[in-house]
């Protein structure tokens, strides 16, 4: 690939036959390679290929086809034989293209759905509180009537209307924190879905897929 005194002065450089006859010096290489470099030419393909004069066809074109990639072309324009594709002019395209007007998408908001019921049975936490204060004053309201009020008999039976309602109010807390869950789930997946809409179809998306491009 190299002319033949370049090529003789790595060989010399880098083997051992330098041991003996000498390197090359610094002044050396410069002189070789600035005269090199006055004997370039470039590719009639692409742009970016440069090689000795001496040779008939591009060896970088030679290893393109056979898969080697040295040299990318991102700047300038490639001339290919092979088709009409232009780099530059695809890239001008992509840059043109409009961004996607903002997504309408459904909001919560606009829906009004119906709660479900409670189960049968199962009491709101303000109505079991109204009930144990409004059992607990008919015992002392009974209590008093009698002719010996024992208050001790109201022991057991405010107890007992104290269990009945944490008993039930533990149901309907259980209620709502199966409600509250659901909730969340539904929040969730709604905010997945939006997510994936906007990067497939969004400006969001838009803009990371230039930004790939970019890349």
């Amino acid at each position: 690939m190299l002319p033949g005194d370049v090529e003789a002065m790595f060989q010399q450089a880098f083997t051992e036959s330098g041991v003996a006859t000498g390197r090359p010096t610094a002044k050396a290489w410069v002189a070789a390679l600035d005269l090199l470099r006055q004997q370039l030419k470039k590719c009639t393909v692409s742009a970016m290929h440069v090689y000795p004069a001496h040779l008939t066809d591009c060896p970088w074109c030679a290893l393109d086809n056979q898969g080697v990639i040295y040299f990318i072309d991102l700047g300038e324009e490639v001339i290919t034989t092979g088709g009409d594709f232009v780099l530059a002019r695809v890239w001008a395209m992509v840059m043109a293209s409009v961004a996607p007007p903002a997504l309408q998408l459904p909001l919560p908001d606009h829906f009004q759905p119906t709660g479900r019921s409670l189960p049968l049975g199962l009491l709101r936490r303000e109505y079991i509180i109204l009930i144990e204060i409004a059992l607990s004053a008919l015992s002392l309201l009974f209590c008093g009537l009698q002719a010996e009020p024992s208050y001790i008999i109201l022991i057991p039976v405010l107890a007992a209307i104290w269990i009945i309602g944490s008993l039930t109010s533990k149901a309907y807390k259980a209620e709502i924190q199966q409600r509250r869950e659901a909730f969340n789930r539904a929040k969730m997946d709604y905010d997945h879905l939006v997510s994936q809409i906007q990067q497939l179809g969004g400006l969001e998306g838009f803009i990371a897929k230039r930004a790939r491009l970019e890349k």
